[in-house]
């Protein structure tokens, strides 16, 4: 953009002081400093967006979402998120003279979408730019603006007369201070701007997706360990049994054979000699299952 001139320090007509200072512009004053003087007050004019005691401002080509940089056209409208915060800028560059200010705030049809201004109200005397404010999206779905979106409106306000030398002009640009029309997005967004709400509703989201992931997962390994142990216990209560069973078998097999051993009987003949036999065979199996038992549960 070429540079601006600066802001008109004293009305062409001077006869208007003498009843208008402080009066809210009507729409033909409005566009008399937009159309007839130089700089004009508002740039580009749309006759279509000027109403009986303001002015339409809309949206910008450029904006910030979540410390992003969101390029605006005719094919790519801006999305803010449900909760989420945008800077934003309008697409016209304003001029204001010396002696007048503007009062803008959000357009009350974009309010009842969800959108929060926190712009500052008034724009001071000698403001050359377009104007950046943040958008909140307070609504609990995305919002889509298109390019030149009707989003602000603007007043503008007589002054008292303004002196040269005895009034306070608007800081000229300089290397410290850059012109506001030239000044890209990102220079009003140094912090990087986050919603507060939306990234806590982000982790809430993405904590609860996690949930559902590994819940399922966690509760069928939790099913199969709780299976496993089970098993063991029952495995555990077999081997319980058959081991007092064994020792049982050995007691009955050591009762069975102390007739034998007291007789003093170097052989054994008829009944006695099968029952010792069958003594001897259950006093072995029941040292075995004894033994198997023991070793299976060392291994666990």
């Amino acid at each position: 953009m070429s540079e601006l001139p600066p802001p008109l320090e004293q009305d062409p007509r001077g006869d208007v002081w003498a009843n208008w200072l402080g009066a809210v512009l009507l729409d033909d004053e409005i566009r008399f400093y937009c159309k007839r003087v130089d700089p004009a007050l508002t740039a580009p004019f749309k006759e279509e967006d000027l109403k009986p005691a303001r002015y339409v401002l809309t949206l910008g080509r450029e904006a910030r979402v979540g410390g992003e940089v969101k390029n605006i056209d005719a094919a790519t409208p801006l999305r803010i998120p449900a909760h989420q915060v945008a800077i934003v800028r309008t697409d016209e560059v304003l001029v204001l003279p010396r002696f007048m200010i503007g009062r803008w705030n959000l357009a009350v049809g974009e309010v009842y979408k969800g959108l929060l201004w926190t712009g500052a109200l008034q724009v001071d005397p000698g403001w050359r730019g377009y104007l950046p404010c943040p958008l909140y999206n307070l609504s609990d779905k995305e919002i889509e603006l298109p390019y030149q979106e009707r989003l602000f409106t603007i007043d503008f306000v007589r002054t008292t007369r303004w002196v040269k030398g005895i009034n306070q002009a608007y800081p000229t640009p300089g290397p410290d201070r850059p012109e506001r029309y030239n000044l890209p997005i990102a220079k009003w967004d140094e912090h990087r701007l986050h919603s507060g709400p939306y990234e806590a509703l982000a982790n809430i989201k993405l904590l609860s997706e996690k949930v559902e992931i590994e819940l399922p997962r966690q509760m069928t390994e939790l099913r199969s360990e709780v299976q496993k142990e089970i098993s063991e216990a029952r495995q555990l209560a077999v081997n319980g049994i058959t081991f007092l069973l064994a020792i049982l078998g050995v007691l009955v097999a050591a009762i069975a054979l102390l007739p034998s051993i007291n007789a003093g009987a170097p052989f054994l003949k008829g009944k006695d000699a099968i029952v010792a036999v069958l003594a001897l065979l259950a006093l072995a199996l029941s040292g075995g299952v004894i033994w198997y038992v023991w070793a299976t549960i060392k291994k666990r």
